[in-house]
């Protein structure tokens, strides 16, 4: 990529990947680019003795510019460093994939989506596409899909504070949740670029703080200091934003919207009605912050990911070494039809993937390092601005 990806996703058809990067910048790239004599750059091998096959073709980079138009001592040195890139010698098969930029943003994009609206039944339209990006200064952008990806439908404005993560509903592609370092998440009709329900996260979040601390048996991670967890959730930050619908028993779809706040060791999970409204139906706690987490393709499992290095709540208090080492990096929620809720789910996949994941760091300042890999939201937040 020409710069460092940040958001990834694939157009409804599954065959064209679509990758944001730091700069803003939304580039398309094959799934299976054609397989041509001049995608694959090889590497000469050597020729041994009676062996007669020829050496591998070099694709070899030739610049623009050359030594009689290049003058300035800057530009010459950017010349030999081109010279010296196109002639150094690389291990492997870098396989040239075409990038296609489809569109830009003037801020650091945070998230992407691609999504298709069905044409309407009487019609012989294809279904339209259009591609969703956030960025950090607070807007949502739908732009239309490949090939006219410049042309931009509208924004979603409503957030004060960057937005980290969008999700559109698969079962009713219209809506849009959207999170971010803002008190509260957004449900949109983002087509029409409005504001459909308002959930106070914030409120969500204290409250389960409170409760962690007042129920012993909650207590089970070495957790921060209360007023110290206190002090460091008044600003909370989207890190995960994910939905999933499952059959109960009676047979009705019942659609969730799962939640990963940054430093808080839960999942919360939200209903969201036909009409866009959206409410809280559980918090479950997990034992460590979560940093990751994915559905399954069946749709009733949860995967998330822990962090083991920090204390439960904190993103920079160190937990002890042995419980780095000893405590499950990797949960499961299951639902349960009959129950029609989210339980948590058998510890032989948390067992498996912990035994296969090496010691994590002892020493202090790799521990401190890992911290700064694995909380990075706080620092997309523009510092003296007024909430």
């Amino acid at each position: 990529m020409p710069k460092r990806p940040c958001a990834i996703t694939f157009t409804p058809d599954q065959k064209t990947i679509l990758c944001g990067d730091k700069f803003g910048d939304v580039y398309a790239l094959p799934l299976y680019p054609p397989r041509t004599d001049n995608d694959l750059i090889l590497q000469p091998r050597s020729v041994g003795k009676g062996d007669k096959t020829e050496k591998s073709q070099i694709s070899t980079f030739v610049p623009g510019a050359n030594a009689r138009t290049v003058h300035t001592l800057r530009n010459q040195k950017a010349l030999q460093h081109q010279l010296d890139s196109a002639t150094k010698k690389s291990p492997s098969k870098v396989l040239d994939s075409k990038h296609q930029l489809l569109l830009g943003h003037v801020s650091l994009l945070t998230d992407i989506a691609c999504v298709a609206i069905p044409a309407e039944e009487k019609t012989e339209d294809p279904d339209r596409t259009y591609i969703i990006t956030a960025d950090r200064d607070e807007h949502i952008r739908v732009s239309r899909g490949m090939p006219q990806a410049h042309i931009i439908e509208g924004f979603c404005l409503g957030h004060t504070q960057f937005v980290s993560k969008i999700c559109v509903l698969p079962w009713n592609p219209r809506f849009l949740i959207s999170g971010g370092g803002d008190s509260y998440l957004l449900v949109w009709d983002w087509l029409a670029g409005r504001i459909l329900c308002k959930v106070n996260l914030q409120d969500i979040v204290t409250e389960y703080l409170d409760l962690h601390y007042a129920s012993p048996e909650l207590l089970s991670c070495d957790s921060m200091d209360r007023e110290a967890a206190v002090a460091s959730h008044q600003k909370i930050a989207v890190c995960e934003l994910q939905s999933t619908q499952t059959r109960t028993a009676t047979g009705e779809l019942r659609g969730y919207v799962i939640v990963a706040v940054e430093g808080i060791p839960a999942i919360f999970l939200f209903n969201v009605g036909e009409d866009g409204l959206m409410q809280h139906d559980a918090t479950i706690f997990t034992g460590g912050n979560v940093i990751a987490l994915t559905v399954s393709t069946s749709q009733d499992q949860i995967a998330y990911a822990l962090d083991t290095v920090h204390l439960c709540f904190s993103q920079s208090q160190l937990s002890d070494i042995n419980s780095r080492n000893t405590t499950p990096k990797i949960g499961m929620l299951n639902f349960s039809a009959a129950a029609t809720a989210w339980e948590h789910g058998s510890d032989e996949v948390s067992r498996s993937v912990h035994s296969a994941i090496r010691a994590l760091p002892s020493d202090t300042d790799q521990a401190q390092e890992s911290g700064n890999l694995l909380y990075g939201l706080e620092n997309l937040r523009k510092r003296g601005q007024d909430e």
